[in-house]
């Protein structure tokens, strides 16, 4: 578990986007949307340039590389020079995929590490080593705090794991991973591509007796990998759901409302 924080100034005028982009399997010619892919980074660069506040995360499985299963069966069994083949090939493909992703360095807080990786270094490390951004591992808290103010932001990630097929299953998956982090305004898991946005409730107190409410949006973060396509999937194969490609928008402000600053934040899926 990785621990990050960050000093954002918000204007009151001003919007803040945050986007995990994860589940790309960019080096799956046939079935990688890279055309959205492009498209999305073209947008951000569109609404940098018209003044907001943009900060993405990698949340795993930048490549379609080996998975967990696969790595442990050939774990000890490739020769030294196969291995080399294999990160040479793989540092090709990250490389190709940072070029697309690369216009928007400067607003990446980090990578967390998925489920598809390579052998002998994972891929976050890799994009770690290009972007100079950290490799956050298996999840991590980040904090935004906001200059001038006493608000803070607060977003738990975690790459994902089998949730199951139903919807149910899925929201429930996050509604468990939100007990790693009660206080996160965000829950971000990815690997089942699901896309989805579950607003999840609780109640507090002030210390003047007041009811406070906290509202965590447990987010599905989708991805850019076609499930049904004329050269088949393994998602066609298991009669998986059908998802909608792409990602997950959070819109943060800071709002005088009544002489009191607060945050206002909603999602678009």
């Amino acid at each position: 578990m990785k621990i990050n924080r960050e000093n954002i100034t918000l204007m009151s005028d001003t919007e803040m986007l945050f986007i995990p982009v994860g589940d790309i399997h960019h080096n799956d010619l046939k079935r990688c949307d890279r055309v959205r892919l492009k498209r999305l980074m073209d947008w951000c660069e569109r609404e940098r340039d018209n003044g907001k506040v943009i900060r993405l995360i990698g949340m795993g499985d930048y490549l379609d590389t080996f998975s967990a299963s696969e790595r442990r069966a050939l774990r000890g069994t490739l020769h030294e020079s196969t291995e080399e083949w294999i990160e040479r090939k793989t540092t090709e493909d990250l490389v190709e995929l940072s070029e697309v992703l690369m216009p928007m360095r400067a607003h990446w807080v980090g990578f967390i590490e998925g489920n598809h990786t390579t052998i002998v270094k994972q891929s976050a490390e890799w994009l770690h080593d290009i972007f100079q951004k950290p490799n956050f591992g298996d999840s991590c808290m980040y904090q935004f705090r906001f200059s001038g103010t006493d608000l803070v932001f607060n977003v738990f990630a975690h790459h994902g794991r089998n949730t199951g097929s139903t919807w149910g299953s899925k929201i429930g998956a996050r509604s468990r991973a939100h007990q790693v982090w009660p206080d996160a305004h965000l829950v971000c898991m990815g690997h089942d591509h699901a896309k989805f946005a579950c607003p999840e409730v609780g109640l507090g107190m002030s210390a003047e007796g007041e009811m406070l409410q906290h509202k965590t949006y447990l987010i599905g973060t989708g991805s850019f990998l076609k499930g049904y396509t004329e050269w088949g999937s393994y998602v066609e194969r298991g009669l998986y759901n059908p998802v909608d490609l792409g990602v997950v928008i959070t819109r943060i402000k800071v709002e005088d409302r009544d002489g009191a600053l607060r945050l206002d934040y909603h999602v678009s899926v």
